[in-house]
C-alpha cells in the first residue's frame, strides 16, 4: 500500500474508535453503517477531501440517528481499530466496495479472526481474509457461467466449445 492508502487505513480505524466511544450502540451495528454510509464510498474512491473525525462522527449521527440508540454487544476499542484498519485495506486491495465488504465477510468474520489475525501484517492478514472470502465465495469459471446462463439445453454445446 501506499502512503495515501496507508493514511486512509488510519483515518477509518481512528473513525471506528472514535465513534464506538461515542455512541453506545453494539459494534457490529456501527460497522455496518459507517460501510454502507457516503463517507466509507468517498474512502473507496480516493476522495482528496476527507472530514475530520469530529465532522465525520456528526455526519454518521445524521445519516444514521439509530447509532445513538439501538443497543448490541460492544467490541473492546483494539478490535474495533483493528477492524475499522483492515476493512480499509481489504477494499483497498481487492476494489471491492465498503458496501459490499460485509455481504462477502460478515463482521462476526473479523472478529472471530481478530486473536489469529490482528498480529499478522495488513496485507498477510488481508490475504488470509480473501482466502475465507473465496472460500463462502467461489470464483466461478466461464465455463461454469454460461452454463448457468445457457441452460442444460445447450449443454452439447459448451463441451464442444471446450
Amino acid at each position: 500500500m501506499n502512503e495515501d492508502e496507508i493514511l486512509r487505513c488510519d483515518y477509518q480505524a481512528d473513525l471506528f474508535a472514535a465513534l464506538q466511544k461515542r455512541f453506545s450502540c453494539g459494534s457490529a451495528y456501527l460497522i455496518q453503517r459507517f460501510l454502507q454510509s457516503d463517507l466509507a464510498r468517498c474512502l473507496d474512491e480516493g476522495d482528496d477531501i476527507i472530514p475530520s473525525i469530529p465532522q465525520a462522527i456528526e455526519e454518521i449521527r445524521q445519516d444514521y440517528p439509530s447509532v445513538e440508540s439501538r443497543g448490541g454487544e460492544v467490541y473492546p476499542l483494539e478490535v474495533v481499530e483493528w477492524i475499522g484498519y483492515v476493512t480499509r485495506a481489504y477494499a483497498i486491495s481487492t476494489k471491492i466496495p465498503s458496501r459490499q465488504i460485509l455481504s462477502r465477510l460478515p463482521v462476526k468474520t473479523f472478529l472471530d479472526t481478530y486473536d489469529a489475525f490482528h498480529t499478522l501484517s495488513v496485507t498477510n492478514a488481508v490475504e488470509r481474509l480473501r482466502e475465507i472470502d473465496l472460500e463462502n465465495h467461489p470464483v466461478r469459471s466461464d465455463y461454469e457461467i454460461a452454463k448457468s446462463v445457457l441452460g442444460p439445453k445447450y449443454k452439447r454445446l459448451l463441451r464442444k466449445s471446450r
